[in-house]
């Protein structure tokens, strides 16, 4: 059973997330579509690439006191590092924000060779990078990881990342 995008975005709706930015991602393309359906209650932003996303989720953050939904591909991750090291990081000015990531070249998924490399490191990145996260799967743990993740971010005051393979999120018919 896939994730169905609608209560991806949902669950972030009613956590009160007045901002999702990012970059597209095919993976992530049923959930992205998901958010223009409530672009009339919520800002949706795309951003020319993730190093922009990232800031434009950290002004949210100190402007709104809210976190900022952030999506990108995995390949996208050498962009969003820099700002989220030097600026959002908990030993810096300690920013929340939630991380959506497309996983290309995860494990046993075939995908193009450009995705292989960056798709093994991923999870030792965000390791290295010390930003909690969980591989958001087909299975009924969903909402428990969302929700672990969130609790994270918001009493830690940090990023927190979701991965998110091919096939795992609905397509839209």
């Amino acid at each position: 059973m896939c994730i169905n995008p609608t209560e991806l975005v949902s669950f972030f709706l009613k956590k009160k997330v007045n901002l999702f930015v990012g970059v597209p991602d095919s993976i992530l393309s049923s959930f992205i579509n998901k958010i223009n359906n409530f672009k009339s209650s919520i800002n949706h932003i795309i951003t020319a690439n993730e190093g922009n996303a990232i800031a434009v989720a950290m002004g949210n953050e100190m402007g709104s006191k809210k976190p900022a939904v952030v999506y990108l591909q995995n390949s996208g991750m050498g962009n969003a590092f820099n700002p989220i090291i030097s600026l959002a990081d908990k030993e810096i000015y300690s920013i929340p924000m939630f991380l959506v990531i497309g996983w290309r070249g995860a494990p046993n998924i075939e995908d193009e060779p450009q995705h292989k490399k960056q798709g093994k490191i991923t999870k030792d990145l965000l390791k290295i990078m010390g930003i909690p996260f969980k591989v958001l799967d087909k299975t009924k743990t969903v909402q428990l990881n969302l929700e672990e993740l969130w609790n994270i971010m918001i009493n830690e005051s940090r990023p927190v990342a979701i991965l998110i393979k091919e096939g795992t999120i609905e397509k839209e018919i």
